[in-house]
């Protein structure tokens, strides 16, 4: 039989990409010199050395980082491990630690020819007494993965934490910064993450995502959406302030015709801006009117009053809390209230002192002097001297100052006053005028 020669089974010499708790298994044959058949060799465990740190003197050992000159082993890092054997002795078999061996490592197992085997023939190896054979470990994950997709995010909100949703590489650690705070989550086995963001109050939050392999590597930052849209939430939870109401608190001699003009310190939700959120009230009642934001300018809103307002009158403005709102719905936390008090009433025009009445068939005709600057007048008929009249048109409005009044029955006599009415204020009763309507028969020719 030759010397016993060796052949690493497992993993194949030269071998790469081995796992990172390879098993190393050694065989070693001789050869029949008269069939040329190998067949098991039979080693003699008392010439294996597992000193493999002490290399000059080591017949085994397992090592790393070799530095191998002259076809030997100079330096290197030993390897720790167990030894064990098969039941013939024919098999040597090496267990490494557990975290022994490390990505990308060049692991280099040296034998010398002090190894025996049970007859004390050498181990065949090159001239130099040395046998050496390696294989290299997987090459370290360098590889980033994919940026993650991130679903659009709000761009402003008055909530202080937002959802942050997306998809990445399945198990990945996204990363997100530029809140309040760094916020990490781990994808799911689909890839999907969803996170509680934490934003910096009353500003803007421009964020950036990362996603991070087990392996520490790290994708590019998306600043992005998958829509293309900066991943950027402003955040706003200040209410808006009021600048400016007219007629202004406390402000007197407010004419009857005014409108209530409002302005916040930003656009306001105009659906926020209705009767129950703000009302003009004359002590406990409500005066009706009608309410517009302006749309070029929605930090402010109008009320009109349906109708002129009283002479000499106290009002009160009510912007109930927790109403009126800017766009993200922060709302005026306490309630506002404002008071004015109308210009008095102006004197009365003069009253009208010509009034004449002039009786046909069922009709008389009154006429009197135009009030210079009235608006209209009003019409009181009474069939008893001296009243009572009843008010019989209101708001007459012609130029000639003249009055028909028909369907009126003949042979009664009628009484007319009239008044003048100018800016909402009315006259005294003019002197009375009266004529009896008569048949067209029984009229004075």
């Amino acid at each position: 039989l030759e010397p016993p020669s060796v052949e690493m089974l497992n993993p194949p010499d030269g071998s790469i990409d081995r796992p990172l708790d390879q098993v190393i298994v050694l065989s070693f044959t001789n050869r029949d010199m008269n069939t040329g058949a190998d067949r098991p060799a039979q080693m003699n465990p008392d010439t294996i050395s597992e000193n493999f740190a002490d290399i000059t003197t080591s017949t085994f050992g397992v090592y790393k980082d070799a530095d191998i000159q002259n076809g030997d082993i100079v330096s290197a890092i030993p390897i720790a491990g167990v030894i064990s054997y098969s039941d013939g002795f024919d098999q040597l078999i090496f267990t490494p630690n557990e975290g022994e061996l490390q990505e990308g490592d060049i692991i280099v197992v040296r034998l010398t020819d002090q190894l025996q085997d049970a007859c004390g023939n050498p181990l065949q190896t090159a001239p130099a007494g040395v046998k050496l054979l390696s294989f290299q470990t997987i090459l370290p994950d360098i590889l980033p993965p994919e940026p993650p997709q991130v679903d659009p995010v709000p761009a402003l909100t008055k909530d202080p934490i937002i959802t942050m949703t997306g998809v990445a590489e399945p198990n990945n650690v996204i990363t997100i910064t530029g809140g309040a705070v760094i916020t990490t989550v781990i994808a799911d086995g689909n890839g999907s993450f969803s996170a509680q963001v934490n934003l910096l109050l009353n500003q803007s939050n421009s964020f950036s995502v990362t996603a991070a392999d087990g392996n520490g590597n790290e994708s590019a930052p998306v600043a992005i959406d998958i829509n293309g849209d900066p991943l950027v939430t402003t955040h706003d939870g200040t209410p808006p302030e009021l600048i400016a109401i007219a007629p202004f608190n406390t402000e007197t001699g407010v004419p009857v015709d005014t409108k209530v003009s409002v302005e916040f310190s930003e656009p306001l939700d105009p659906a926020s801006v209705n009767g129950t959120t703000f009302t003009l009230l004359q002590g406990a009642t409500t005066i009706t009117g009608s309410l517009w934001v302006d749309p070029n300018n929605p930090e402010a809103f109008t009320f009109t009053p349906a109708t002129n307002l009283q002479f000499d009158t106290v009002y009160t403005v009510v912007m109930a809390a927790g109403g009126i709102s800017d766009v993200i719905g922060n709302a005026i936390p306490t309630e506002i209230t404002t008071w004015f008090r109308t210009e008095a009433a102006p004197p009365p025009p003069p009253p009208i002192s010509d009034l004449y009445a002039r009786a046909k068939d069922s009709k008389i005709d009154i006429v009197w002097t135009p009030v210079a600057g009235a608006d209209s007048y009003n019409v009181y008929r009474g069939t008893t001297q001296g009243g009572p009249y009843n008010l019989i048109v209101q708001g007459h409005v012609t130029d000639y100052a003249v009055y028909a009044d028909f369907g009126l029955t003949n042979g009664v006599t009628y009484y007319y006053v009239v008044t003048s009415i100018t800016a909402g204020v009315e006259s005294q009763f003019s002197n009375e005028a009266s004529a009896t309507p008569v048949s067209a028969t029984n009229r004075r020719r």
